[in-house]
């Protein structure tokens, strides 16, 4: 037996987190000591290694082309691809070198081989992406139990660490060095057990701590050029250029969560100089940045026609959020109660809670069932997949049961014709929302015939609405309805989609009492198993 860990599969850095034999949450240190590892990856020019972490970004110094940063903002992006000296790789060939690297550094830490594990992903990741994360774990030999969000395993750290002992409603704001959340939570103690429901969430999958650095580059690049005439584009351009101003505008940054002022070294075409970036100068170029998050979470209340005012207490997740603007402008904003919860590694202990205490879904499977984990790290089960509105279930060391139940935040449905106005559109089955796991169909709603369904173009949007224009949705599928042969045309025909606690979805059909799985693979079409078997032979350096 080994052991169960969560991983934080972050845009800019990632995590791992264990049960210990006591009930502690421990954060693995990687082979550089520390408890994070930069998401970057750097091929070797040899082209047999790569190097993640630490020292990718300063190996490409001299071949800056071979680094990848920031992968996970394109996992599941159809034919999305990076060329590296000739090979393609997708998104989740370069997130399953990141993960071998967690891999084999939480191996080392611990002592013993990982059993099985859950990541996280972005609370607004649709099915293609959580699939793909699925595929790039299992290219890094990692047993996958479940994929779970962000702030979902956020909340399930925060109730265990926490010990709440009231019924309170909680906003958490994730605001991560690559993408940004916000959840909106309510705590409940019903019979005996403390439920977490998750109610709404909403987020951006390219806005994080990265675009400050972005903005502070901006900037330096701005004054620098001011003072020696330098052309802006050109440094900015400049492979060598980036890559340092890349690594001092992170650090700089960091250094102003406890500075008034910093000096950030500049250099390019043989002129150096130190550009002094006080705080209030920072938060300045960045307010539109932290802007965009508070229009996202207004948005959310907005959708789900609530309000701020329901809000007991906003919790604040993520790296970013060490940085002083935060929490003065959500108290600015929102005048409420502001606490702080070990922003790096909240979302990796959460995660490391549902694996220790369940043996999950299979490799997505959503037929799967949950059993006990029957080990000294378990205690709790994850119910049947097959029942609704159970969610995930640990217990905490003083025996309080915490149920954490969670929903989708795409809706999907299948692309219909409308006759009458002569256009596409879909009819969503399952609707943003909806408790996980979850199952829809177009039974009683409406009927198709074997003669008419043979094919299906499945799509996913963010409409709760029951109808929406197709312009508005993405194509998760689109391929033949395999239904049985020899039937009547006439035949009605049941479309059932199954949508698992991971959030990867599964289709059938039923006709005439006879139920055929659909051969869907909703990596199928995103490039993900490109350059995957490429990765597999790198060294990791």
């Amino acid at each position: 037996m080994g052991k169960k860990v969560g991983i934080d599969l972050g845009t800019t850095y990632s995590c791992v987190s264990y049960l210990n034999e006591n009930g502690g949450l421990e954060v693995v240190r990687n082979q550089e000591g520390n408890n994070t590892t930069p998401s970057v990856v750097f091929f070797d020019t040899d082209g047999s290694t790569v190097v993640v972490g630490e020292n990718a970004r300063p190996s490409a110094a001299f071949a800056p082309d071979n680094l990848v940063e920031r992968i996970k903002s394109q996992m599941g992006t159809k034919d999305y691809t990076i060329n590296i000296m000739g090979n393609d790789y997708s998104p989740t060939a370069i997130s399953s070198i990141i993960l071998r690297k967690l891999k084999e550094d939480a191996e080392a830490h611990m002592g013993e081989p990982i059993e099985g594990c859950v990541i996280t992903c972005p609370a607004y990741f649709g099915t293609i992406a959580k699939a793909a994360t699925l595929e790039a774990a299992k290219a890094a030999d990692l047993n996958v139990y479940s994929i779970i969000n962000e702030p979902t395993a956020a909340a399930f750290a925060y109730t265990y660490i926490r010990h709440i002992d009231t019924d309170k409603t909680v906003l958490i704001y994730d605001l991560g060095g690559g993408t940004f959340d916000c959840t909106l939570l309510k705590i409940n103690f019903v019979d005996g057990q403390q439920k977490v429901n998750v109610v709404a969430s909403n987020g951006d999958p390219f806005l994080g701590g990265k675009d400050w650095d972005d903005a502070l580059i901006e900037y330096v690049v701005e004054e620098f050029c001011r003072i020696t005439g330098a052309d802006p584009d050109e440094m900015k351009n400049d492979p060598e250029c980036k890559v340092s101003l890349s690594i001092d505008a992170e650090k700089n940054k960091k250094m102003l969560t406890a500075r008034e002022s910093v000096k950030m070294k500049a250099e390019f075409n043989g002129e150096k100089q130190l550009i002094e970036i006080t705080r209030d100068t920072f938060d300045s170029v960045t307010e539109p940045l932290l802007q965009k998050t508070i229009s996202l979470v207004n948005a959310m209340f907005a959708k789900e026609n609530r309000s701020i005012d329901e809000v007991d207490e906003i919790i604040l997740v993520g790296g970013s959020t060490y940085m002083p603007q935060v929490a003065k402008c959500l108290e600015a904003t929102y005048g409420k109660p502001l606490a702080q919860f070990e922003p790096n590694e909240a979302v990796a202990k959460g995660a490391a809670l549902m694996a220790a205490f369940s043996y999950a879904y299979d490799d997505g499977d959503p037929s799967a069932t949950a059993q006990n984990a029957g080990d000294a790290q378990s205690g709790g089960t994850v119910p049947d997949a097959g029942n609704e509105n159970q969610g995930f279930t640990i217990k905490r060391p003083d025996g309080q049961e915490i149920v954490v139940e969670d929903i989708i935040n795409k809706s999907y449905g299948v692309k219909i014709f409308d006759e009458n106005e002569h256009k596409h559109l879909i009819l969503n089955l399952l609707k943003v929302g909806t408790a996980k796991p979850c199952t829809g169909s177009n039974d009683g709603i409406m009927p198709l015939a074997i003669g008419t369904a043979t094919h299906i173009t499945v799509c996913e949007t963010d409409s709760k609405e029951d109808i929406v224009e197709y312009e508005e949705s993405y194509d998760v599928y689109s391929g033949p309805l395999n239904v049985p042969q020899g039937l009547d045309p006439h035949t009605p025909v049941t479309v059932v989609f199954d949508l698992n606690m991971s959030g990867i979805l599964a289709i059938k059909t039923v006709a005439a009492g006879i139920v055929t799985e659909l051969v869907f693979d909703p990596t199928t079409g995103g490039a993900t198993t490109e350059g995957v078997s490429q990765a597999r032979k790198l060294q990791l350096g």
